[in-house]
Parts: C-alpha cells; sequence; structure tokens
C-alpha cells in the first residue's frame, strides 16, 4: 500500500513539475486569456436624434434614431479576444448589419463592432490595445428604430436595456405616434433615403397626384442644392397607376401600375430636371431616380434637393428635401465639431475683422465664413468631423493676408470636438503718393483758372481719399501712409482731378514716381464780321467808289493789316479765330473804315452789336427841277374842244416816272 503511494506521489509530482514548465515557457513567450465576455462596461446608454445628443422624446413608424452607448474597460481584466455584448429591448430594431472600428482620439483601434438585425445584439470584439492600455473609454453609436411587428400601434413606451441582469439602463419614455399614414389630400410629395450598401447613392421619390384630382397640367422641378451631387439618368423610372390608400388610412400603393417612362423624358438643365404631366384625369405618376455623391459621406451628411410643383400658376410644393446618412461608429461624428481661429499681429495683439471661409474638401462646397471679433476669435460650428481647407476672404485692416491655405484633418479635432487655429498676421507696408498740377491755357488768358483743384486718389479704380492743390502751395499735392497691400494684392494707385469747368485733365506718371496733372485749356475765340453798306440812291449819281479798306482795332490797337472791301467781295469781310480775352478780360473790338471817303459821302459805323459791325457810307443825291408850258394851237379853241386840263407825264430813261395836271388859268390859256 505504501508502495502504491510513493508511486503515485511520484506519477503526480512528473506532471507537476511538467505543468510549471509549460507555464515557464508561456510565460517567456506571451501570456495567454480565455475569451471572456464583459457586459459590465457600460456607463451610460441612451436614445437620441440625429446629432447623437437631442433626446428623440416622440418618434414615428420607420423614423430613425441613434443608439448612444458609452463604455469603461476595467484596468487588467479586459484582453484581446473578449467581447461585449449589447442586446436591445424586444421594441427596437437595428436598421442594417454593419461592422464599423471602435478607435480613439489617436486612431487606436480599440475595438471591432458589428450589428445583428436578426439577433438585435451589437458586439464588440477587443483588439490587442487593451492588453498594454489601461483606463480606456469609448463610445459607439448605432442606427436603430422602432420594430412595428412588436409595437403595432401608438403607444408610450418604457424601454430598458438589461446587461444580464445585473446592469439595467432605462432609456426613458419614447411617444411612439405609430403609422401616421399619407395625406389623402396629397397632390404632390417627394422623399429620399441613403442606398443601404453603397453610401454614395441616394435614392429619390416623387409622388404626383395621390388625392386622385383632375389637372390641366402638374410640371415637377428638382434641383439639386448639395455640392458634388449628379444625376444618375439612366436610373429614371416613371410608372402610371391609380393611387389608392388602403381603408382606414396608411400608406399610398399605385395600383394598375404601368410603365411610362419613354413618355416623359426629363428635361435637364444644369442640376436640374422638369417633367410635365398633362390632362390629368384622375391618375398618379411615381418618378423614381437616383443621384450620385462625389465622394464618400461621413455620419450626418445631408443631402438637400429642392422640390417644386405647380399647376396653372397654383404652387402645389416648393420645399427642399433632405436625406441625412446615419451610419454606426465608434465615436459621434454628427455636425457638432468646430473650427476656432485666433487671430493676432506678429506682437501677438488681437485682431479683428478678418474674414475665413471654410471649404469641406470632400464636396469642395464653400460651408460659411468665420469673422474674428474684437478678442481675435472666431470660430465656425455644426461641422462635421472631416477635412477642411481655410482660406483668409478678407485680413484685417492694415494687415497682410495669408497667402496659404490652412488644412484641416480629422485627428485634428480634440476630444472637446473642436480644433483652434492661431494665425499671426504682418503689418501691410506704407507709401506716400505725391504729385503736382500744372497748367496749359495760354497763361490764364481768359481768367479761367481756379485758385485751387480737387486731387482725388483712387484705389484700385475707386475714389478712396481726396486733397487740394492750391496756388499758394505751388500746386502740390500729397497722400500720405497708403496701405501698399489689400487681401495680399498689391493696390492700384491712381489720381483723377475733380471737373475744373472749361479744362481738360490729363494724368501721367505712377505711384512710384508721382503723378503730375495738366489741365488744358484752348483759349476763347470769337469773330468780327463787318459789312459795308450804301445809301446813295444805288449809286445814282455814279461816283460810289470800287473798293475802301477797313482797318480792326483790338482794345484800340491795330489788330492785322487793312482789309480790303470791294463790290466783288459783297462789301463783307470776317475775321476767325480772334482771341476772345487777354490777361483775363474780354478784349474790345472796332472797325473803321480807313480810306478816303468819296466825294460828297458821309460815314456812320453801327457796333451796337459787337460782332457784327456795319459801315454806311451815305450821299445826298444831286437834285432839278423841270417846268414848262402848255399852248394850245387851234385857232383860239374855234371849235370849242379844248379841254379845261390836261395831263403831262414825266419820262425818266425813257420810262413814264411821274405826272401832273395842267388847268388853263383864269384867261383860258
Amino acid at each position: 500500500m505504501k508502495l502504491k503511494i510513493k508511486i503515485m506521489n511520484k506519477k503526480l509530482f512528473v506532471v507537476m513539475m511538467s505543468c510549471l514548465m509549460l507555464l515557464g515557457m508561456v510565460h517567456m513567450t506571451k501570456q495567454v486569456f480565455a475569451e471572456t465576455q464583459h457586459n459590465d462596461v457600460f456607463t451610460d446608454i441612451k436614445l437620441t436624434k440625429a446629432d447623437l445628443e437631442t433626446p428623440v422624446g416622440s418618434i414615428g413608424h420607420g423614423q430613425q434614431m441613434q443608439l448612444v452607448a458609452k463604455f469603461s474597460l476595467p484596468n487588467n481584466k479586459v484582453h484581446e479576444g473578449d467581447k461585449t455584448v449589447l442586446p436591445l429591448p424586444k421594441e427596437l430594431e437595428i436598421f442594417k448589419k454593419e461592422t464599423f472600428p471602435i478607435k480613439n482620439a489617436n486612431g487606436d483601434l480599440i475595438a471591432n463592432a458589428v450589428t445583428d438585425p436578426d439577433t438585435k445584439t451589437i458586439t464588440m470584439t477587443y483588439t490587442n490595445f487593451v492588453d498594454s492600455h489601461s483606463d480606456i473609454t469609448g463610445s459607439l453609436h448605432v442606427t436603430v428604430m422602432i420594430d412595428s411587428t412588436v409595437v403595432k400601434e401608438p403607444k408610450e413606451l418604457k424601454l430598458k436595456i438589461s446587461m444580464g441582469g445585473v446592469h439595467i439602463f432605462d432609456l426613458g419614455k419614447l411617444n411612439y405616434t405609430g403609422v401616421q399614414g399619407d395625406n389623402p389630400n396629397e397632390s404632390l410629395l417627394k422623399w429620399s433615403y441613403f442606398d443601404k450598401d453603397d453610401p454614395t447613392i441616394v435614392h429619390c421619390c416623387i409622388r404626383v397626384n395621390g388625392k386622385g384630382g383632375n389637372f390641366s397640367y402638374i410640371k415637377v422641378k428638382d434641383t439639386l442644392e448639395s455640392h458634388s451631387v449628379s444625376y444618375i439618368k439612366e436610373s429614371v423610372e416613371v410608372k402610371k397607376g391609380k393611387w389608392k390608400l388602403p381603408a382606414g388610412g396608411g400608406y399610398y400603393f399605385l395600383e394598375n401600375e404601368t410603365d411610362v417612362t419613354s413618355q416623359f423624358p426629363p428635361t435637364y438643365n444644369g442640376n436640374s430636371f422638369t417633367i410635365q404631366f398633362n390632362n390629368i384625369q384622375g391618375e398618379g405618376y411615381f418618378i423614381k431616380y437616383d443621384v450620385k455623391l462625389g465622394y464618400a459621406p461621413v455620419n450626418q451628411e445631408k443631402i438637400e434637393n429642392r422640390i417644386f410643383g405647380e399647376t396653372n400658376s397654383q404652387i402645389l410644393i416648393n420645399t427642399v428635401n433632405v436625406a441625412i446618412y446615419q451610419q454606426s461608429g465608434g465615436e459621434a461624428n454628427g455636425y457638432n465639431y468646430t473650427i476656432k481661429i485666433h487671430k493676432e499681429s506678429e506682437d501677438g495683439q488681437a485682431l479683428s475683422g478678418a474674414i475665413f471661409e471654410v471649404i469641406r474638401d470632400s464636396s469642395q462646397a464653400k460651408i460659411g465664413e468665420i469673422t474674428t471679433g474684437n478678442d481675435g476669435n472666431g470660430s465656425l460650428s455644426g461641422l462635421l468631423k472631416d477635412n477642411y481647407t481655410i482660406k483668409e476672404k478678407k485680413a484685417p485692416v492694415g494687415y497682410m493676408p495669408l497667402t496659404d491655405s490652412i488644412h484641416i484633418t480629422p485627428a485634428d479635432f480634440g476630444t472637446d470636438k473642436a480644433v483652434l487655429k492661431t494665425i499671426k498676421n504682418k503689418k501691410v507696408p506704407k507709401i506716400n503718393i505725391c504729385g503736382k498740377k500744372t497748367w496749359d491755357d495760354a497763361n490764364d488768358q481768359d481768367g479761367k483758372r481756379p485758385e485751387k483743384i480737387t486731387v482725388n486718389l483712387l484705389k484700385n479704380g475707386t475714389k478712396f481719399k481726396s486733397t487740394e492743390a492750391t496756388k499758394a502751395n505751388g500746386w502740390k499735392y500729397e497722400f500720405t501712409s497708403l496701405d501698399k497691400y489689400e487681401n495680399g494684392q498689391e493696390i492700384k494707385y491712381t489720381v483723377e482731378e475733380e471737373n475744373v469747368e472749361g479744362y481738360t485733365s490729363t494724368v501721367k506718371g505712377n505711384a512710384k514716381d508721382g503723378f503730375i496733372i495738366t489741365n488744358t485749356r484752348t483759349p476763347e475765340k470769337t469773330s468780327i464780321s463787318v459789312t459795308k453798306t450804301w445809301d446813295d440812291a444805288n449809286d445814282q449819281d455814279g461816283k460810289r467808289p470800287e473798293k475802301i479798306n477797313v482797318q480792326l482795332y483790338a482794345d484800340g490797337v491795330k489788330s492785322g493789316p487793312e482789309v480790303e472791301l470791294s463790290k466783288d467781295k459783297g462789301w463783307t469781310y470776317t475775321w476767325n479765330g480772334l482771341d476772345k480775352n487777354k490777361n483775363g478780360k474780354p478784349i474790345k473790338y472796332t472797325v473803321d473804315e480807313v480810306s478816303a471817303l468819296p466825294s460828297g459821302y458821309i460815314k456812320a459805323v453801327d457796333d451796337s452789336d459787337p460782332n457784327k459791325v456795319v459801315i454806311t457810307n451815305s450821299r445826298q443825291v444831286e437834285k432839278i427841277n423841270i417846268c414848262g408850258k402848255k399852248t394850245w394851237d387851234d385857232n383860239n379853241n374855234q371849235d370849242g374842244k379844248r379841254p379845261t386840263q390836261i395831263t403831262v407825264n414825266l419820262l425818266k430813261n425813257g420810262t413814264k416816272f411821274k405826272s401832273v395836271t395842267v388847268k388853263a388859268d383864269a384867261n383860258g390859256n
């Protein structure tokens, strides 16, 4: 018996030694743990809207919400390969089957998560990261809905999640409104949703004439309002039928539908299309099409397009339809990230008034602007966790803008969901611009030169400042302490003169060397005409000369040579191009006849119109008397035929000129 015990002890010793050796070898290589399930790691579980923060409150049939769960792993207890299984309450269902990573802020993979709509579970499988790190916390969020096969009518739900019956999380009260059903008076409706498998595809649906009314026409116009989104033209389908609602309400279905796509091809115009249906007599139509994103969306991405419908100048619908991409993930990727900017000078002084454009790299869409306040700070919130480019649109007054863009990556956002960029600006260099005013006006011959003029400084073609140049300061001007650059571009400075009446202005020079402004005025000119007239009974006496000479005088002084007037020249002459003024005063012009007056003539000058002088030479016509007597040779009127009076005609050069009546005297003679 003792021998048997000794043998058994010996065998036991050998086995124990073998185990110890094996354990020692394992310890020398890698520590191995059996797979363990940890269902006590969650610290908070709640239901939210798409922003992952706002409580749901009420929800209808088919509407999505987010299940957000935060966890904290116990140190040294969770190992690679271990799992955590989160079961949903029976009233909820998972939107779709997904696999997604759970990472920390540095991008390290903590676990892989899998959603299973069939078992209504979310399973996290941990990586080797948990074996080498402590105090690990994180979160996940999954898209869920009310399971209408379980909750079949509107009611208030009190949802709870039990983790092995030990940890129970109260999700709060949820008002389930149930199946609301479609509007029986609906004329036009649009809805859209992301494809479950390809997140770059959005399916769009338009229901036309749900109520079954009669219309002469219905025109439908769809417009894409999001950037980097395009129509998949070959996806367009148009079905015709009769829209029906189930008894007691519910959702429309198209009865006796037929494919009429070929009859209603869309008319495309850039980022929109139009389809028109004519002579509608109760029938309905269903338009279905897809759009393609030019980039991979991130969680909570919004794709917007406008639906507009009209009939007989009546607007049936004009609204923006939004499709929201909801994706399960290991961190909150909603529109709740912030870009902050602090603007300061090189010496650390806060700068206000800087404006930055924020552009999302994936869509190249400008999603907003940041303007710095008096403290130099500015921010833009409501952003997705994505790549962005920041460009300075306007620098603070007196400072140079950035020439390079600022790039932000998802990794730049901190645990506070914000990223701060401090941007320094250099002061804009200053320059002076000077110039001089010159005059080209025959030394102010007309007396029109002003005592001062106004010079405007133009900044890139727009009036910026003004100054005066005066006779007293030698007609010089200057603009000082001007910014050389604006928004990173060198400013083009020019000058112009405010209008000086009667002058034309020319500018020569440049901002560096100065500008010379020359005012030019052509002296005013006038004309004087002289006309010679004769008052001599048309030269009745033949004394008029063939020609005479006249002289023009300016302020009493001869101006130019004598001028000959003659019958051949129409007894007239005009002096053109005469200076109107001298030393700023009008010149008094006069004209006089300088040749000797013909015998018997006198001269008269009429200058009541100083520009039209008339010189008249007058002559008294020589006169004679003609008389006579009438005699009769009729034997002393023997026959009594002698008249009592007769008429005598005076002939002038053979032409009757005057007449006179002659009568007998008292004696009959």
